[in-house]
């Protein structure tokens, strides 16, 4: 045979060259897949501790825990006559609202005394709703599905 027919590729290396890039395609795919979960997982947990701290920060400057979220963003921290800002400068996203119609959908939990033995869980989608006593939790709504750790977001 004379050189001018050897040097293409044959058929076979051209499958064993395309079944390569599709199964490293396919691995990068889900890669991203978790990593961009995870992202929003670390968002999810910062958010909570931001509230859960706001909650905590109201509680031991009132004595009493906040009947909103909306009363965390307005009311002023004041300590030793000096102001420091607000509890909340806003009313944090829940970074997996894309799977709920109602963005930043949170259930906030109220008790009619810290000694009772029974949370009220009720859904808000507003800030300045009320539930009709303090709110001393906040978690994420029942179908917000598991996280890459196998705990339910509803109970992180």
């Amino acid at each position: 045979m004379s050189a001018a027919f050897r040097s293409g590729f044959t058929l076979v290396e051209v499958i064993v060259v395309s079944a390569l890039i599709l199964l490293v395609s396919l691995l990068g795919f889900q890669t991203a897949d978790v990593v961009s979960q995870r992202e929003k997982e670390d968002r999810l947990r910062s958010s909570l501790l931001e509230m859960r701290l706001a909650m905590d920060q109201y509680h031991q400057d009132h004595l009493k825990f906040p009947d909103s979220i909306q009363q965390l963003i307005d009311t002023p921290r004041v300590f030793k006559s000096t102001t420091y800002g607000r509890y909340l400068r806003r009313f944090p996203l829940n970074p997996l609202d894309a799977n709920f119609p109602p963005a930043r959908r949170w259930e906030v939990s109220g008790k009619t005394s810290l000694a009772g033995t029974t949370d009220i869980w009720t859904e808000i989608t507003d800030p300045a709703a009320t539930i009709g006593m303090p709110i001393v939790d906040i978690r994420c709504p029942p179908d917000a599905g598991t996280g890459l750790n196998g705990i339910p977001y509803q109970s992180w």
